[in-house]
């Protein structure tokens, strides 16, 4: 029984008639691009040519085998609206690179001289879109944005100048100093091509000025751009950046905060308010960022150190309290009543990897303060557990460096150290051992521990470690031209060759605890004779052997 129903249905379905098959074919205003193509050739109408035109170019590129029959068209046609329309369309077609070999460029260049700005608009527009960019492209772009009486030849022009990155920049400065907003902004939105940024600093001197132009399109512009490029030393460029603070443009004036704490320092400090606001009322983008930006300014930023204690404290986003802590250690000594919640969050084994990390680089920074005294003994203990993650540790004893020879006076100092050099050596727990070792030899010196030697031994073999000389951080900016924001750069910055460290605690040891090892002396003797080590290292392995040889 069920086989005979289903036998039916096969036949019912055989018996319904096969419906057409479904017509693909790309389409715009229910023809296809054949049909519109058809019509620019063929019409007599001016209007309808336009009108094919522009249809072709909505189309982009699933209209590009058209590209031909177009540049036929705009050859023969002496009318400028048609020839303006086709030039148009061309670009659009021609976004993913569609048309180079047929010689659109040199049409687009020659349209670049004719009499109607709007073709030569179009013209100049298509040419930043036209694959591949040649110099002589570059040339005829560089002399309309120099030479070209109509604005809007020139903005466009700027816009398609600025695909040719560094090579267009003498063009695009020239841009800066036009008269035109728009042209002004295409120019500064422009310079965001060329990735190099230290390229971009030959046109500063053109840029910031327009912190304080007329048009808000061209302040957010130029705002947009100095944020990625201004550097501490970047003075000149304050008294620009402080007029944008009062903009009435809420972005500009966060872009501006942002961009005075890449300068940093104390004449920057009017940019605390705003950037107070934007850590407080920001997207998730920007908050981490407003928040590191006060790092920079220093200790003129104290005043928003209550903020910062309380982000770092309760901040449900983990780079903002990482970012505070960061931005604590800035201020320095003037953040002083942050010292309790730093000590704190070192303190609490769930919180953030990176958050702990910082607050210990925060109590280095902010030195030897009254309370620092108070906290020692509570770092000691964070110090010397081996359930804590053991970069925390590490940087624990750069904050508890900072007492010096007051080490000698905290009960257990030396023992905690002492007991961290007999943990199992990890290439993870190496340079806390030799942290440990270096601060054994310099603070108790002929005092320290026999194993404080074989550290130091290992350390003096190890040539990946460098000098820790600071951090840097710089911010970015997000806005309408740079939708995109982006992330935060702190980095860490190293120089020379951090063996010297293991030998200034052998130095302060003397040679009347290292001169016995003969595995040290041999090892001294080696660097010595190291014509490519680090010199200020080879200066004290000599001294140091010579010692230990007498």
């Amino acid at each position: 029984m069920i086989r005979h129903i289903l036998l039916s249905l096969c036949v019912t379905v055989c018996l319904v008639p096969a419906l057409p098959a479904q017509d693909k074919t790309p389409r715009f205003l229910s023809k296809t691009a054949k049909q519109w193509s058809v019509q620019l050739r063929t019409s007599q109408d001016l209007k309808q040519q336009r009108g094919a035109a522009f249809a072709l170019g909505k189309m982009g590129p699933r209209a590009d085998f058209t590209l031909g029959g177009m540049k036929a068209v705009y050859v023969d046609v002496k009318d400028a609206k048609v020839r303006e329309a086709i030039v148009f369309a061309m670009g659009e077609i021609c976004r993913e690179g569609a048309g180079a070999e047929l010689g659109l460029d040199k049409l687009c260049i020659s349209a670049l001289t004719e009499t109607d700005a709007h073709l030569r608009r179009s013209a100049a527009y298509t040419l930043g879109i036209l694959k591949p960019r040649t110099e002589e492209m570059r040339e005829a772009l560089d002399s309309v944005v120099k030479n070209d009486k109509e604005a809007i030849v020139r903005q466009n022009a700027a816009y398609s100048l600025a695909r040719f990155g560094e090579a267009a920049l003498p063009g695009l400065q020239h841009a800066l100093r036009d008269t035109d907003a728009m042209v002004k902004r295409d120019a500064a939105s422009g310079l965001m091509y060329t990735k190099d940024a230290s390229k971009v600093r030959t046109v500063l001197k053109d840029l910031h000025p327009l912190c304080k132009d007329p048009n808000s399109e061209v302040r957010r512009a130029a705002l947009n751009v100095l944020v990625q490029i201004v550097e501490s030393g970047d003075k000149e460029v304050i008294p620009s950046l402080l007029s944008a603070l009062e903009d009435l443009d809420l972005e500009n004036r966060r872009n501006a905060a942002l961009a005075l704490s890449n300068i940093g320092g104390a004449d920057t400090a009017a940019a605390v308010p705003i950037l107070l606001e934007a850590a407080k009322n920001g997207d998730k983008d920007l908050r981490p960022q407003a928040v590191l930006a006060f790092r920079n300014i220093g200790p003129a930023a104290a005043p928003a150190v209550p903020e910062l204690i309380r982000f770092l404290q309760s901040d449900k986003d983990a780079k903002v309290r990482e970012y505070a802590a960061l931005a604590i250690g800035g201020i320095g000594s003037a953040a002083e009543r942050a010292v309790p919640t730093l000590v704190e969050k070192i303190q609490d084994a769930i919180e953030s990897h990176d958050v702990r990390v910082e607050c210990a680089m925060a109590l280095a920074r902010i030195g030897k303060v009254s309370l620092a005294k108070d906290v020692a003994p509570k770092l000691l203990d964070v110090l010397g557990d081996t359930k804590h993650d053991v970069k925390v540790r590490e940087r624990l004893i750069w904050a508890l460096r900072i007492h010096g020879a007051d080490l000698r006076n905290l009960t257990g100092a030396k023992e905690t150290f002492a007991r961290i050099l007999k943990e199992p050596r990890t290439n993870d727990n190496k340079m806390l051992r030799y942290d440990c070792a270096y601060m054994l030899g310099m603070i108790w010196q002929s005092q320290a521990p026999d194993h404080t030697l074989d550290v130091l031994y290992d350390f003096l073999h190890d040539s990946t470690i460098k000098i820790f000389v600071g951090t840097d951080s710089t911010v970015v900016a997000k806005g309408i031209e740079t939708p995109k924001v982006g992330t935060a750069k702190v980095s860490e910055r190293g120089q020379g060759d951090g063996r010297i460290m293991a030998a200034d605690a052998l130095q302060m040891m003397g040679p009347a605890r290292y001169a016995d090892r003969a595995d040290i002396m041999k090892q001294l003797r080696a660097l010595s004779g190291d014509a490519n080590l680090y010199e200020p290292l080879r200066k004290k392995v000599v001294a140091l052997h010579d010692a230990g040889g007498k």
